[in-house]
């Protein structure tokens, strides 16, 4: 059996744990701080950097176990 690799590990830790209530609007909300709140910066990496974590913590909110696109498939199924 192979080994598990640490994002797999992380992953699955991550299924496990029961949800708190409200961890998607948080996290959408501190993706979009992330976006918004360096958009003025002079350093071309700190923009670019912060935007690219902002986007990947809203894909996140977006998508997770209880996350926008999942409540939407339940919606129309």
């Amino acid at each position: 059996m192979p080994k598990k690799s640490a994002l797999t590990k992380l992953k699955e830790l991550d299924e496990e744990r029961p949800n708190v209530p409200g961890e998607h609007g948080l996290a959408l909300a501190a993706g979009l701080a992330l976006i918004f709140l360096t958009r003025n910066r002079k350093s071309v990496f700190t923009r670019t950097v912060s935007r690219a974590a902002g986007a990947a913590v809203v894909a996140r909110a977006a998508t997770g176990r209880e996350g926008l696109a999942a409540k939407v498939g339940r919606m129309l199924s």
